[in-house]
């Protein structure tokens, strides 16, 4: 009997020591976002960047997708730790136009279940004859997208994307375009537009004209002149993630760096029936590495949701609880955002976390 529990004992401490010294699988940008593609252009793939932040090697056993449009390729070989693998994401837009979101399931050692990762994106349907599909509008200006957004900004990069446009009215139209902000260029291939026909707008970023770090969102003022004397003003929301981190860290960075981990990359808001007050739930941010963590910023674009609380320097070995929350007025079925979390951690500056609310 005594031998009987010498054996069990033994059993446990190893798996308590295997529990503290064993693998973690993270990734420092779980979900990524295509932008606006074109079905015919072909698949697109993505490398998501796995590291090892545990103490064993981590093996990768099997990666799925939601979706047989999604195929994931990964690195087969242990991940040892501190060290990083790849896992690639292909997504082809063959005959599947419009909005997409996938996930992609990766089994490990280094997370009990799955760790999950997501896709999305719009699909710009091939042309038919004449016609051209948006997917938004702005008076009777048809576009395919009203929204522009930067993933990352480095400094001195400078990045652009093209809106195409078109004429959806019987009149001549003029596009004006206002610049609110010097890291901002747009411009208008042509600015004036018969009945149907179509052009591009084109937005430039420069990293290196802006000081500000953090997720930085800016309106584009834009005005709609017809010939028959209609005028229609609105905006363009153009969005980026600006880390303000050179792209040459060195290995003394990532050793001496903070190091950010976060307690879930979902967040469930829960159900919005019948709730009479926010629905909220706490996120937790963490500090693992040797150095201050300064958060620059941590927003949800859509302004009926909200994150509060925290603070934005955690120290070593110290963690932060901000509040997730959101007003269930606004929830019409389910609603999926996402949480920008900008930082100095020079593994990870940009942090996506999905949130949910139905």
């Amino acid at each position: 009997m005594k031998r009987l529990i010498l054996m069990l004992f033994a059993l446990l401490s190893f798996s308590w020591a295997f529990a503290q010294n064993g693998a973690v699988i993270s990734v420092g940008t779980p979900i990524h976002d295509y932008g606006t593609i074109e079905e015919n252009g072909g698949p697109v793939s993505h490398d998501f960047i796995v590291s090892n932040t545990g103490k064993a090697p981590l093996v990768i056993n099997r990666v799925t997708a939601s979706c047989g449009c999604t195929t994931p390729d990964w690195t087969k070989a242990p991940i040892a730790p501190g060290k990083t693998g790849v896992i690639k994401v292909t997504y082809n837009p063959a005959g599947r136009p419009g909005p997409f979101n996938k996930t992609i399931s990766i089994y490990s050692n280094g997370k009990q279940g799955a760790y999950i990762l997501s896709i999305k994106g719009s699909v710009i349907p091939k042309s038919k004859g004449n016609s051209m599909p948006m997917n938004t509008s702005i008076g009777d200006l048809k576009m395919t997208t009203s929204s522009v957004l930067f993933n990352v900004i480095n400094p001195g990069e400078v990045r652009g994307e093209r809106i195409t446009i078109k004429n959806g009215s019987n009149n001549t139209m003029n596009i004006t375009l206002k610049n609110t902000a010097d890291y901002i260029t747009a411009s208008v291939a042509s600015a004036n537009l018969a009945p149907n026909e179509t052009t591009d707008i084109t937005v430039l970023f420069a990293g290196d004209k802006i000081s500000q770090r953090g997720r930085i969102s800016n309106k584009l003022p834009i005005t709609i002149s017809e010939s028959n004397g209609k005028k229609t003003t609105d905006v363009i929301n153009v969005r980026a993630n600006v880390p303000g981190m050179n792209r040459s860290t060195t290995m003394e960075d990532l050793k001496n760096g903070p190091k950010m981990e976060l307690s879930t990359n979902l967040v469930d808001l829960g159900s919005a029936k019948g709730a009479k007050s926010r629905l909220s739930r706490d996120l937790s941010i963490s500090n693992a590495g040797k150095s201050n963590l300064e958060i620059y910023s941590i927003s949800i674009d859509d302004e009926n949701f909200a994150v509060s609380g925290g603070q934005k320097v955690i120290k070593p070995g110290q963690a932060a609880t901000f509040k997730v929350s959101v007003d269930p007025k606004s929830i019409k079925g389910y609603t999926e955002e996402s949480i920008h979390i900008i930082s100095n951690d020079p593994k990870g500056p940009v942090r996506i976390i999905r949130v949910y609310a139905k």
